[in-house]
């Protein structure tokens, strides 16, 4: 009996042999991850963007919260919500890497630069500005 594989998946090369992801490579990628985490998980999507990509280590992708971030660190770390960031971070980025949360000095913890989803390229305020008719007078960064 064949075993029959998903058309996706065919002309993607394994995961074993890709070449080992940088910090930069998820950085870059991170408005990515994160979008792909918010149609996962919303729950999951929230706590994440609280967070930032510290470091990339013997396949461990090491994010940095904010001191007094202890619910999200706890959170993210349950096996059903790190099973959806790292799944996220595979589809991205087409390797495997284990979630790992810590908890540094507020300083050290930079949003990465790059683009970023915002309220005006977001898929959700999107289709609530056509479904009503509005457009984006202002933005505001929290």
């Amino acid at each position: 009996m064949a075993v029959e594989t998903p058309m996706a998946f065919e002309h993607q090369p394994p995961l074993e042999t890709a070449p080992p992801v940088a910090l930069g490579d998820v950085r870059r990628a991170w408005a990515r991850i994160l979008e792909e985490v918010k149609h996962t998980k919303m729950f999951c999507h929230a706590l994440l963007i609280e967070g930032s990509p510290l470091q990339v280590e013997a396949g461990t992708l090491v994010i940095g919260l904010r001191t007094g971030y202890n619910f999200h660190l706890e959170n993210l770390h349950r096996p059903e919500n790190r099973s959806i960031v790292e799944g996220a971070v595979e589809r991205v980025l087409q390797h495997r890497l284990r979630l790992q949360c810590t908890i540094v000095d507020g300083d050290a913890v930079q949003q990465p630069s790059g683009p970023a989803v915002s309220a005006a390229t977001d898929p959700v305020v999107a289709k609530a500005m056509e479904l009503f008719g509005a457009q984006v007078v202002e933005i505001k960064e929290f």
